[in-house]
């Protein structure tokens, strides 16, 4: 089993549309030759996802992955060219978020108000999900990063996760290296014979080898990325973005079949 996310890693872009990388649907292709599959494991939702997946279609992709691993939670299985819940992990899934952000967002209403001035963060809060969009420019990301960790260190089994300026609350049963065990576990997979490859802060727990035996990323990936894939004893790329991705499918995958 191959597992990309996408931003960073796997997609290229056509003004506001994202599709996969030319390059990296040709190495996906060759996949099926081997009988390889592939799954994608992003924070995109899965409407964005098969979005992606039916451009990716129309541009040349032929092996579409296997399931889409979306939002950092939950599991969406291919059946007959569609893409349909997987039961009961995702029911699962929805009912832990929904009581684990209730706390979440009475721990952090006394702040609001305060981070709105101070960080302007693009702030987007429901039922089931805490998600903040804040500026990186001089470590804003990070500064509001620690401050929303003390607010919600009150709650168990509570972890932030970060791509770029988003940052996400989710409780530690989830995130991506959680949603791809359960998943490799359901198609009778294992970890010896699964590739992970990210970019991302939000990749690091499918990165440092306890969801993956073989991991990698592209060559521009977060230092804490490089760092993590490092000591799993993974391959970091010489080159940057889906070309890099494209360089450790063919490194892990092809030259060491």
């Amino acid at each position: 089993l191959v597992c990309i996310d996408f931003d960073g890693t796997a997609v290229d872009y056509d003004g506001e549309q994202a599709f996969i990388h030319p390059l990296m649907a040709d190495l996906l292709n060759r996949l099926s030759e081997r009988k390889i599959r592939w799954c994608v494991n992003s924070g995109r939702s899965v409407d964005d996802q098969r979005r992606i997946i039916r451009l990716s279609q129309a541009r040349g992709l032929e092996h579409p992955p296997c399931a889409l691993l979306c939002s950092e939670a939950f599991i969406f299985r291919e059946d007959r060219g569609e893409y349909v819940s997987s039961e009961p992990w995702n029911s699962h899934a929805w009912i832990l978020l929904r009581r684990f952000h209730e706390r979440v967002q009475r721990a952090i209403t006394p702040r609001l108000e305060d981070w709105k001035e101070r960080y302007t963060p693009d702030v987007r809060i429901g039922e089931g999900f805490t998600v903040f969009c804040v500026s990186t420019e001089d470590g804003g990301a990070d500064r509001f990063s620690a401050e929303l960790a003390v607010a919600v260190s009150g709650i168990p089994h509570m972890e932030i996760t970060r791509n770029g300026g988003w940052v996400v609350v989710l409780p530690d049963q989830l995130g991506k290296g959680n949603v791809l065990k359960h998943f490799y576990r359901e198609i009778r997979g294992s970890r010896e014979s699964t590739l992970a490859i990210g970019d991302h802060l939000n990749d690091v727990s499918m990165l440092n080898g306890k969801a993956a035996k073989w991991v990698g990323c592209p060559g521009d990936a977060e230092p804490a990325v490089l760092e993590t894939v490092r000591g799993a004893g993974g391959h970091v790329a010489s080159i940057a973005g889906p070309e890099g991705t494209a360089e450790v499918i063919r490194r892990l995958v092809f030259e060491n079949a």
